[in-house]
């Protein structure tokens, strides 16, 4: 059965909301549920703690308090890779996440994310 656009479509993505503890934030801030809106506040809102730009913003912002490089500036191959992931999901709007494919695009998020975990470690092992 197909249940896009119907009630049973809108419980599942309240489900997703839930499963983030996003529900709440997310009606203060748009109110009405829809697969783009939910898409969109889960991936690229900036002020809640649970969107990947917020975290992925924190994460470059922790790491160059970590190294003592200023932000804008890189001096290892961690720093380099999150901010390549965090100018990717600026320059990424939700047109484009559509335009490419919603799971192409976690796909591809996810390599680059899972890769800019990689330096990371390399930094905190020497």
């Amino acid at each position: 059965m197909d249940y896009v656009g119907t009630p049973y479509d809108n419980i599942q993505w309240m489900a997703v909301l839930k499963s983030a503890s996003a529900l709440e934030m997310y009606r203060k801030k748009i109110h009405r549920i829809s697969p783009r809106n939910v898409a969109e506040f889960l991936i690229f809102d900036e002020q809640f703690p649970r969107a990947i730009r917020y975290c992925v913003g924190k994460a470059q912002g922790s790491l160059h308090l970590i190294t003592g490089t200023p932000v804008g500036t890189i001096s290892n191959p961690a720093e380099k890779t999150l901010g390549r992931l965090k100018a990717d999901l600026d320059y990424t709007d939700m047109q484009d996440v559509f335009h490419r494919d919603f799971m192409n695009f976690w796909m591809i998020f996810k390599a680059g994310s899972t890769m800019s975990m990689f330096p990371l470690l390399i930094l905190f092992q020497t």
